[in-house]
Parts: C-alpha cells; sequence; structure tokens
C-alpha cells in the first residue's frame, strides 16, 4: 500500500525533529531565538519548529545541520562514526587476507553477541589497529 504525502510527512516525525533541534540547540547553549537570526529567519522560526508548530524545508534542514557542524544521520540520532582511529582500521582491514580476517571476524562476532558494554568497539579498533600494523611491517 503506497502512502500519501501526508502520511509520508508523518513518518519522518515532526516531534522527533523537534527534539532532536532541541537537544542540538541546547547542547550549545544557543537561544531559539539567536539561532534563527544566525540562519536568518524571523525570531519564531526555530522554536515553532520545536513546538510543533511549522516544519523546517529540505534546503533548511540541511542549513540546520551546517549550523551545528553535523551531518543529517547524525542530527536525526543516527549512529554515525567520526572517529580517525575507526577510519584508519577500515582502511586497513580492506587491504588484509582472509586469513587476518578472520580473528578479526571473530572479534566482531563475539563484540556483537555481548554488546552491553560501551568500551568494547574501542578494544576491536586497538586489535585491528594491531593487525593492521603487523601487517604493514
Amino acid at each position: 500500500m503506497q502512502k500519501n504525502a501526508g502520511e509520508m510527512q508523518e513518518d519522518i516525525g515532526s516531534k522527533e525533529l523537534a527534539l532532536c533541534l532541541a537537544r542540538q540547540r541546547v547542547k550549545r547553549n544557543i537561544s531559539a531565538r539567536q539561532m534563527s537570526k544566525d540562519l536568518g529567519q524571523n525570531d519564531n522560526y526555530i522554536a515553532n519548529i520545536e513546538n510543533n508548530i511549522s516544519g523546517p524545508s529540505l534546503p533548511m534542514l540541511v542549513k540546520i545541520c551546517k549550523y551545528f557542524d553535523i551531518s543529517i544521520d547524525e542530527f536525526l540520532g543516527y549512529r554515525t562514526v567520526n572517529s580517525p582511529i575507526l577510519y584508519e582500521a577500515i582502511n586497513g582491514l580492506k587491504d588484509l587476507d582472509a586469513s587476518d580476517l578472520e580473528p578479526i571476524a571473530a572479534i566482531i562476532k563475539r563484540l556483537r553477541k555481548n554488546n552491553g558494554c560501551q568500551r568494547q568497539p574501542l578494544f576491536f579498533l586497538s586489535v585491528a589497529k594491531r593487525v593492521y600494523q603487523k601487517r604493514s611491517r
């Protein structure tokens, strides 16, 4: 069943968008009025979005994300990785052969199974980096 435009807009989640905007703004200690002015809008523009009175256009959403210096994914709360060590590990893994990747894949599998610990991804990265460095020697 295909949705009409109004139903699709509801899927985007205007309340969630408003919360994401408020979270980013408050995190940076910026008033709604100041942000509205910085974006070249009327004084109540950001407050209206946060109060679910109106929503931003797609170009304005992009402008808001640029204002916060984050991607749209980050703005909406999707987990994105912005870590130089992760990029280094990923690039290093691309050049490894299957025998080198097997232990790393086993570590990833174990980490996913035990995903309760926040430090585990950093552990994976340090192991991947060590494997990559050994391979580079």
